[in-house]
């Protein structure tokens, strides 16, 4: 028997506690990744096809004087209409939260909980095809104020819409594993460092095959690690704090197509993005 052969035949007779005993007693640091703890929602059955549309938004910030209602109505009604998305995704940052939490109150236009919840409810476009939604940083502050989760009371109110989670949620399309994430951490020059540094932060067992992430306010589409990684972009103008900042604010939307490659490879993918160049001032009652 080789040495080889011998360590794996070893290291089968032992427990897990005692192989972990073992290595850290030769120095190692062992870790264990943890597995997928949020509920992973399959929409498989949402189309006869091998292949899944879905139209992405993030950032709306609802309430903010600065959002951009009318290109997200003209965004939804194309996917809706002319793509014909099987359904819409929303990455957080639903609304732009509690006026306390913000540094420049003058720039919202609504104010407590109750008038964001009907706001909401009325305002987000009526589709042919449903909503998946997850929350993002400036919507749990209504839970940091000790408020209940806005989104997912808006889903209670709207029998459109299907709550993901918070900050978090998973879509599975015939094994095809989509991640929706809204990163709760500062901008980067650099486009594709943050995508990249998610990525590097999943393991194995929690490693998407496509990772839709929000909170940035800027596109950017990049392969890696075997992981198709978009950052989204807004639908909420760049605010006199971005500016001061110097912090762009993109606006547009998303439409991913996903798929079993038809000679049984991975999952292929492709995109289209759609942007609002000038964003409109005033867009809001």
């Amino acid at each position: 028997m080789g040495e080889n052969e011998f360590i794996e035949v070893a290291a089968e007779e032992l427990k897990d506690d005692e192989l972990i005993h073992l290595a850290e007693q030769r120095g190692y640091v062992i870790h264990k990744p943890r597995p997928i703890e949020t509920p992973v929602l399959d929409v498989s059955s949402l189309t006869g096809r091998d292949r899944l549309k879905f139209a992405v938004v993030s950032c709306t910030h609802f309430g903010s004087k600065y959002q951009q209602l009318t290109a997200l109505r003209e965004f939804t009604q194309y996917a809706d209409r002319v793509t014909k998305v099987d359904l819409f995704i929303h990455a957080g940052d639903f609304g732009d939260g509690p006026t306390a939490r913000h540094k420049n109150p003058q720039d919202v236009f609504k104010h407590d909980y109750e008038s964001h919840l009907d706001y909401y409810v009325e305002t987000l476009p009526r589709t042919r095809k449903p909503w998946k939604i997850i929350s993002g940083n400036h919507d749990d502050w209504w839970g940091i104020d000790g408020g209940p989760d806005i989104i997912k009371t808006l889903c209670e109110q709207r029998d459109d819409c299907e709550y993901l989670g918070k900050s978090l949620g998973y879509l599975n399309f015939k094994d095809t594993l989509i991640e929706v994430t809204h990163l709760n951490t500062g901008s980067a020059y650099a486009y594709s460092y943050k995508p990249q540094k998610h990525i590097e932060s999943l393991s194995v067992e929690r490693r998407p095959n496509v990772s839709l992430i929000g909170n940035f306010h800027k596109f950017c589409a990049i392969y890696y690690r075997n992981v198709l990684a978009i950052q989204l972009p807004s639908f909420q103008a760049q605010t006199p704090w971005m500016a001061g900042k110097s912090l762009v604010s993109e606006v547009g939307g998303v439409i991913v197509e996903v798929g079993l490659h038809r000679k049984g490879l991975t999952p292929s993918t492709q995109f289209e993005v759609v942007y609002t160049f000038t964003p409109r001032a005033n867009d809001w009652p």
